[in-house]
């Protein structure tokens, strides 16, 4: 495993705030999700909805400040934030200040919205992982009966 000295911080491009504050909600957290190498895109979306486009790109400038200083270790010191854990603890962060840019009501609603979401994949997962063991069901069923008309009395 590497050390902390021979971490390389990820790149993260740049995203211009007066270009980009023009732009749809699900093109900036397209945007936003491809820089932070987050595969949650429907979190930045919840998130951007929330707090806003420029909100959110102040805090996408933040995530880039910070792993380029080196990134930003979980609480128990044993690994590296993701670049999207980095954006999204940064907002807790931001949370947590008398007057911040966020809210701690915001940040629940998000994690509140995230949880439902996946709570919904969870269960369409489950749906479709009942839906194939029926088809293979149904297939060795068919096996069966085809196995039967073809052998001879």
């Amino acid at each position: 495993m590497a050390s902390e000295k021979d971490r390389k911080p990820p790149e993260i491009p740049d995203l211009s705030c007066a270009e980009y504050v023009e732009k749809s909600v699900d093109e900036i957290s397209d945007a936003i999700a491809k820089g932070l190498s987050e595969p949650k895109v429907q979190l930045i979306k919840t998130i951007l909805g929330s707090i806003g486009k420029e909100n959110s790109l102040f805090f996408y400038k933040q995530t880039q400040e910070v792993e380029q200083q080196g990134g930003m270790k979980t609480s128990s010191g044993d690994r590296w934030r993701t670049s999207g854990g980095v954006f999204v603890q940064l907002l807790r962060q931001e949370a947590k200040k008398e007057n911040g840019r966020v809210s701690q009501k915001q940040i629940d609603d998000i994690f509140d919205e995230q949880k439902s979401n996946d709570n919904e994949h969870k269960k369409l997962d489950e749906n479709d992982e009942e839906e194939k063991a029926l088809e293979k069901d149904i297939e060795e069923g068919k096996k069966k009966i085809l196995n039967r008309s073809t052998k001879k009395p």
